[in-house]
């Protein structure tokens, strides 16, 4: 399986689908984790496994970002709005989280393709730390506008 560009001999990386996974992306192409993140990364499945997969040394960061707002409607109760967000957005991620981590630890093979015919360019031992969402498990927001 060959995960080169055959013009460069680079790796194809992605870009990001939405703008939020976009600015994901530039922003570890802009810093020090340009050499170990992956954009979309995907399952043997072919269902893409988080937004965003960082490898160095031996720990992994799995990255995801979601783009909602709470909705500000004066005439309903701001505790129901919240408890329904709350749960539709966060608790909802950090469900995904979690199935991202152990589909991590399994040791099943990524891919930077859906298709399954370019591997994930590092090895990764499922015994040592995965930490989802970049923050143990905590949710990420990013607003592209701030």
């Amino acid at each position: 399986m060959d995960q080169t560009h055959p013009a460069t001999g680079s790796i194809k990386k992605s870009v990001g689908v939405t703008a939020t996974e976009r600015m994901l992306a530039e922003f570890c192409e802009r810093s020090f984790l340009k050499l170990w993140s992956y954009p979309n990364p995907y399952k043997d499945d072919g269902h893409e496994l988080c937004d965003l997969l960082a490898v160095f040394g031996d720990y992994v960061f799995v990255f995801f970002d979601r783009e909602n707002v709470l909705p500000g409607v004066p005439e309903k109760n701001p505790q129901v709005l919240w408890d329904r967000w709350k749960r539709n957005m966060i608790d909802r991620q950090v469900k995904t989280a979690h199935g991202a981590e152990r589909y991590v630890r399994s040791g099943r093979p990524i891919f930077l393709d859906g298709k399954g015919t370019m591997a994930f360019p590092l090895s990764i031992d499922p015994a040592k730390p995965v930490h989802a969402t970049g923050l143990d498990r905590v949710p990420v927001t990013v607003h592209p506008e701030a």
